[in-house]
């Protein structure tokens, strides 16, 4: 866990975070992922007995694999989906197996067009860090805020999960403005 001088501002927040995932191994990362994916399939197994739908993302810049996650989800019956960027909207989830096809949208890997759109029950969104209060640093954009209260509103039980390396945890309170929603529940490889 880590902590940052108190008048730090996000984009040097994110310059810090992204310092430290990059320094972090590729033996390290499939040991992490796999940690991950043990603590996340165990809490879903025992929190939904029936399918659902689970958003996660294709991950970049040495973010956690999740994708051994998502094989092993949709093999328990759940469906997988990916975001899909649609200017000046929220993102949309399109339904996502490993063998299917994807195109590059700004150099990010999405689902096609014409894949089935779908209403997550579960969001796993990528972040640079988190805090122990649940609030997020995302890349800067305000996608995920937005996609997040946007589904927020559609499902009132959407559950929004964080998976993490443990050094992208501070442990001061990360600065927050008024859009910036929540994660729910925050995974850790520790």
């Amino acid at each position: 866990m880590d902590s940052y001088p108190v008048n730090s501002d996000k984009q040097s927040l994110r310059a810090h975070y992204r310092e430290i995932r990059s320094h972090i191994s590729n033996k390290d990362t499939a040991l992490a992922s796999e940690n991950i994916k043990n603590q996340l399939l165990d809490f879903i197994s025992e929190n939904y007995k029936t399918p659902i739908v689970i958003a996660g993302y294709l991950p970049i810049n040495h973010e956690l694999d999740i994708l051994p996650l998502l094989e092993a989800l949709h093999t328990k019956n759940h469906i997988c989906v990916m975001p899909k960027i649609i200017p000046n909207k929220p993102l949309e989830f399109k339904k996502w197996r490993a063998q299917d096809k994807t195109e590059l949208n700004n150099n990010i890997p999405e689902p096609l067009e014409t894949a089935q759109t779908l209403i997550p029950n579960i969001i796993i969104t990528p972040l640079l860090a988190c805090d122990k209060s649940g609030n997020r640093l995302g890349y800067g954009k305000g996608l995920y805020d937005i996609t997040i209260a946007h589904y927020r509103n559609l499902n009132p039980s959407l559950l929004v999960i964080g998976l993490c390396y443990h050094q992208q945890i501070s442990e001061t309170d990360l600065p927050i403005e008024a859009h910036d929603q929540k994660l729910d529940l925050i995974i850790t490889d520790q």
